[in-house]
């Protein structure tokens, strides 16, 4: 994800905070949403762990989809489209055991 409070305006993502033509890399030119950290207890390869998750958006510069992101830039690296994003979020908000596990009920 971007450096809170860094901006562009030339590409047209209203969500989009990297500096674009300000970086080093070519791939830091993908656009890319501030992160929304989240403490978080995984379990993946490295068995069960404390993390921090980083959430938000990308788009990488050749190509048109957006992704929704959950990564902890170790082990965890999730990308969901958005539509499939939605769709994660729908299916917990319809399933009642689910929802009450989570406190949503």
């Amino acid at each position: 994800m971007s450096v809170p409070g860094a901006s562009s305006s030339s590409c047209g993502l209203p969500w989009c905070t990297t500096p674009h033509g300000r970086t080093t890399h070519p791939d830091d030119e993908d656009h890319r949403s501030v992160g929304i950290l989240v403490a978080a207890t995984v379990r993946d390869e490295r068995g069960v762990v404390d993390t921090q998750l980083e959430v938000g958006l990308l788009r990488r510069r050749d190509e048109d989809t957006t992704w929704f992101v959950i990564e902890d830039g170790e082990a965890v690296h999730l990308e969901l489209t958005l539509e499939s994003a939605r769709r994660v979020r729908d299916a917990v908000r319809s399933d009642e055991t689910v929802r009450r596990a989570l406190g949503l009920a």
